[in-house]
């Protein structure tokens, strides 16, 4: 995992809160600039599927080649290409605030093993946000469903149903235990799940 360089202690300075306990949203963007996921202000650290990228330059670049193949094609990987393509799903995950930045990291990358993300490409963004005066600790994955392996992509990943029957189960099971002890915390209502 990168640390960012504005990275702090969580448990430092935080309250405590289970914000939107199981909250998980999923989301498609054609494009968009990952800067967004990145922003200094808000990114504690990030972890890329390809290990061999150690520069944060170097995974944009990943992601800017796979938006042009996605978009015009590319002959040699079998990809057509369309202008209105599908480049990555962003799924929203809210994580308890008594995690480290390693161990938030960690659990998600535990969930991704046990599901077809691990052999796509994906990037995670851990962040902290603050909303009426409550921060919370959330992870942006954001996942090109192409296989790597097969080059085909797997459009399952895409559906809600997906995301309720297999990644929702897995995040409620990984998470269990740190959400059951913030049940009596402050906290904030988000809207549920929800497939824009």
């Amino acid at each position: 995992l990168r640390i960012a360089s504005n990275a702090v202690g969580l448990s430092e300075g935080f309250q405590f809160s289970n914000m939107a306990k199981g909250f998980i949203n999923i989301s498609h963007s054609g494009n968009g600039s990952i800067d967004y996921y990145g922003r200094d202000e808000e990114c504690l650290g990030w972890r890329h599927s390809n290990k061999s990228l150690e520069d944060y330059e170097d995974v944009k670049q990943d992601w800017k080649e796979i938006e042009q193949n996605e978009k015009l094609g590319n002959k040699d990987l079998g990809i057509r290409g369309r202008h209105d393509a599908r480049v990555r799903t962003n799924y929203v995950m809210s994580l308890p605030n008594t995690l480290s930045v390693k161990e938030a990291a960690e659990k998600v990358q535990s969930i991704i093993d046990q599901t077809e993300i691990k052999n796509c490409t994906y990037t995670m963004f851990l962040h902290r946000g603050e909303k009426d005066k409550v921060k919370n600790l959330h992870m942006h994955l954001i996942v090109n469903e192409r296989n790597l392996g097969t080059g085909k992509k797997d459009r399952t990943m895409q559906r809600k149903e997906w995301l309720e029957k297999t990644f929702r189960p897995l995040y409620e099971k990984t998470f269990k235990n740190e959400f059951e002890q913030t049940t009596n915390k402050p906290r904030r209502e988000r809207v549920p799940v929800g497939l824009y």
